[in-house]
């Protein structure tokens, strides 16, 4: 069966506890920088129009793999991720061009910032000033072993649930449309131990409180990507019939794709 490997960033380097925020713009009161690393879906921050800089100093050595942005609306112009490797020497590590309102997700090659130096995120001739809801930097979560085939891409339209409206003699008066919820299953098995005891239970407890950013396949779709929340309660993972391996399969809502 094919299998496809799916990404979650969760581990914002923007949310490091001690982390300072500089913006070079003009701030609007109620939409303040760091509204973009509270993981809230409804507030904002407001980047003006034209080119300036937001910039995160690191409390330590950060490594970066991966970056996430969201904004409010579509807006012409662009938004570069850049990583400050030494002083004053800025990496552009990924490039958003003329961004929809839509989840923006982008993999690149590992990149370190030093304690001291700065995650910059520029915003370029901005067509007018934008509301930013999300910028997520990080390592993504990769698992050893992919997902199999089947899985419903989280992109995808959403069902409809159709109700009619009867008369008390049983004639139809109308119809009502309610749009359901997008879903899909994060499911994974053959992990080994180490993996789920290590990485995936710092991911777990993360997903207990805020969503993430998921690619269920960005080698063969980078565009389709959400940012999700686990649907209910957060499931453990549990033992396999094979010795040392477990498996986890949650089920996944789709906050914004």
């Amino acid at each position: 069966m094919s299998m496809v490997l799916p990404s979650m960033l969760w581990d914002n380097i923007a949310r490091d506890a001690g982390v300072t925020i500089n913006y070079s713009g003009t701030t609007t009161a109620g939409f303040e920088p760091a509204n973009t690393k509270d993981w809230r879906d409804y507030t904002l921050f407001k980047a003006a129009s034209g080119t300036t800089t937001l910039d995160f100093s690191m409390v330590q050595d950060r490594p970066l793999d991966s970056a996430s942005i969201y904004l409010a609306a579509d807006v012409i112009g662009s938004v570069q991720i850049q990583a400050e490797t030494t002083t004053n020497n800025f990496v552009t590590v990924a490039t958003f061009t003329n961004p929809a309102g839509i989840v923006h997700f982008a993999k690149f090659a590992e990149v370190t910032i030093p304690l001291g130096n700065r995650l910059r995120v520029r915003f370029v001739s901005l067509s007018q000033a934008t509301d930013v809801r999300q910028i997520v930097a990080g390592v993504s979560l990769v698992p050893p072993i992919g997902q199999r085939g089947g899985l419903t891409p989280p992109t995808l339209a959403g069902g409809v649930q159709r109700k009619n409206v009867i008369s008390i003699n049983g004639s139809v008066l109308g119809t009502t449309l309610r749009r359901t919820d997008k879903k899909t299953t994060l499911m994974l098995d053959n992990l080994p131990e180490d993996f789920v005891r290590g990485d995936w239970e710092l991911f777990a407890t993360h997903c207990e409180r805020y969503p993430f950013v998921y690619s269920w396949d960005y080698a063969s779709h980078p565009s389709e990507v959400t940012m999700a929340t686990v649907d209910g309660s957060v499931p453990s993972a549990s033992n396999m019939d094979l010795a040392e391996y477990m498996q986890v399969e949650w089920t996944l809502r789709n906050l914004v794709n």
